[in-house]
């Protein structure tokens, strides 16, 4: 009922969805080793607004995932997000990419007393942030170099580690924890943090709002 445009594309992911006014969630994503997202993300907008049998006047608010994740991808979700919400006049969310994925896993595995969602940033660095079972943030989301010291410093007795950083993990983290190397922030689980935003009021300062990408941008190497 939220008549919300989620759009995710921290990952490899580009997905966007949107709940219609009887409740329904539709959804559109593709996920591949080649960023596809400055092609695919225009496109499933108009798609999944098609499916919804909605058009861009019935939208009451635009979401979209601010990140850490990678920089080609939050600069091209960002500048959609804000592109469309000014253009139709109406108010932009921003959801952080950890606190997503913390509150889809606290609800599909709960009964833990910890939650590090980690996003991998390359060699042995991951974004990471800590969460307790009621989804309230221990700490600020941070770029962090894996080693012993991390894992002897999360607070609980039964831990999850989940994104696809948490591979990097195994060799350090206790026998009694978790790992969910296959958790990734999609759109369709955005539908619920951003109606509860909506409903709160908070909205992101469009002409100011920018995304969290917590490290300087570092381009790849040419091809050819």
């Amino acid at each position: 009922m939220s008549q919300i445009l989620c759009i995710e594309t921290t990952g490899k992911t580009c997905s966007v969805a949107v709940e219609n006014s009887n409740g329904q969630i539709f959804t559109v994503e593709e996920a591949g080793e080649q960023f596809i997202h400055a092609e695919s993300l225009h496109p499933f907008i108009e798609e999944v607004l098609r499916i919804a049998s909605m058009s861009p006047s019935d939208l009451r608010a635009i979401a979209v995932s601010s990140g850490p994740g990678s920089y080609t991808g939050l600069r091209i979700g960002v500048a959609a997000a804000k592109g469309l919400s000014f253009s139709l006049g109406i108010p932009l969310i921003a959801i952080g990419t950890l606190e997503l994925m913390a509150a889809t896993v606290i609800r599909k595995y709960p009964g833990y007393e910890t939650y590090v969602p980690m996003l991998d940033a390359r060699r042995m660095e991951v974004y990471t942030q800590t969460f307790r079972a009621d989804a309230v943030a221990l700490d600020d989301p941070a770029p962090v170099v894996l080693d012993m010291d991390f894992f002897t410093t999360k607070p609980g007795a039964s831990l999850v580690y989940f994104g696809d950083g948490a591979s990097k993990s195994a060799d350090f983290a206790g026998k009694r924890d978790i790992y969910l190397p296959d958790i990734y922030p999609l759109a369709s689980q955005m539908v619920t943090l951003a109606g509860n935003r909506f409903s709160q009021g908070d909205f992101a300062d469009l002409a100011y709002f920018e995304p969290a990408y917590l490290k300087e941008f570092v381009p790849g190497p040419k091809a050819g």
